[in-house]
């Protein structure tokens, strides 16, 4: 019955794991309309609807950090002015195992995400950039080609899942050529700020995605990956 009531409404009441049942945002909105009679349920119900052409109610949105600070800032306010009547609720999400997306109705990762019961959409591609100061730059020289940054200072990331990114992959055409990005520190994705001050300083190679909001990085952009 719950599923059917989910396939009516449009939404997604209960999350179910092996743990037990949650309920979803869109389900608490839809328990809270049920207090108020049966006009409230039926405009939440509409809402819920492919074919409701004003959606409105709360909208709990997983977001990685990087995405946050990358991409959303100049994003809600559009979102806003076209969707007026939603309310956002967003919270750190790093990753799309079921414990950590409980209770969020979407989630934007960077990535590919291999849960198998979620509804996965595309919403855009970036390039990696290879970035260093103008002072580095002068000190060590400028690398003829990708290989060449084997022989230079580089900070690689260790991704949200543990694996360290220290192949750095570039193509031209139907042209590719990888370096081992090889350096004195790692550091995690959740601390990569430390990295990008580093490299402002002057003290080696950075690769940050083409989407990257601080323009002091972006303006010392070598090659693009």
């Amino acid at each position: 019955m719950i599923t059917a009531l989910e396939k009516y409404l449009g939404i997604k009441i209960l999350d179910r794991t092996t743990q037990g049942l949650t309920l979803t945002a869109g389900g608490a909105n839809y328990l809270e309309s049920l207090w108020f009679g049966a006009g409230p349920a039926r405009r939440c119900g509409r809402a819920g609807s492919s074919t409701f052409s004003t959606p409105e109610g709360n909208l709990v949105v997983g977001v990685q950090h990087v995405i946050a600070r990358g991409c959303l800032t100049a994003a809600l306010p559009r979102f806003h002015v076209r969707h007026p009547d939603i309310e956002l609720d967003i919270r750190n999400v790093e990753h799309e195992a079921k414990g950590a997306v409980a209770g969020v109705d979407v989630t934007l990762v960077l990535g590919w995400p291999k849960a198998e019961d979620l509804v996965c959409r595309r919403l855009g591609a970036g390039r990696y950039m290879v970035v260093a100061s103008p002072a580095y730059w002068a000190a060590h020289g400028i690398p003829a080609r990708p290989k060449d940054l084997e022989q230079h200072v580089c900070l690689p990331i260790r991704g949200i899942d543990g694996t360290v990114m220290d192949v750095w992959t570039f193509s031209r055409g139907e042209e590719q050529e990888s370096a081992i990005a090889r350096g004195w520190l790692t550091t995690s994705h959740a601390h990569r700020d430390l990295f990008i001050e580093l490299a402002l300083a002057g003290h080696g190679v950075l690769r940050v995605l083409d989407w990257f909001n601080r323009p002091e990085v972006m303006s010392a952009v070598w090659s693009r990956s």
